[in-house]
């Protein structure tokens, strides 16, 4: 059987993917353009962008969440938080390591990079969030305790 923490690890990347799938949308012409500039097919850009918040997520939550075991709303918020972070950041090193370190000082790289996060650093947030009470509920329900709603 897979360990509590383990499976938890695993919802929270798939929610993230999932979530990152749904942000790609709005992000639509941003979102074809990195394909493009990267060279990759914009017709899997649905499935690709979010790819890499899947496993960043699974592990941001297991490092912030699951191994220290710290179930509150806070660390919820910031796993999410620091999943788009990294998310993005992943993306813009590709960026760099095919056009040079100099591309992503230029104006509108900078504010493709501004747009991106701001979608999706709400998105993740939420969702992150989403999962705390779903992983909180599970504690209280295997446990008895009760999970109060001021952490």
């Amino acid at each position: 059987m897979v360990a509590a923490s383990t499976r938890w690890s695993i919802y929270a990347g798939s929610a993230t993917f999932i979530a990152g799938a749904m942000a790609v949308a709005p992000l639509g012409t941003i979102a074809e353009t990195l394909l493009t500039v990267l060279g990759i097919q914009t017709d899997y850009g649905i499935g690709l962008l979010p790819g890499p918040g899947a496993v960043i997520g699974s592990l941001v939550w297991w490092a912030v969440i699951e191994r220290p075991a710290a179930y509150s709303y806070r660390t919820g918020g910031a796993a999410g938080v620091l999943t788009v972070l990294l998310t993005v950041g992943v993306w813009t090193l590709l960026v760099a390591l095919v056009y040079g370190p100099g591309v992503i000082v230029i104006g509108e790289t900078v504010l493709v990079i501004a747009v991106a996060l701001g979608v999706t650093t709400p998105v993740g947030a939420g969702v992150s969030l989403a999962v705390m009470y779903a992983r909180r509920q599970s504690r209280v329900g295997a446990s008895g305790e009760s999970a109060s709603p001021a952490e």
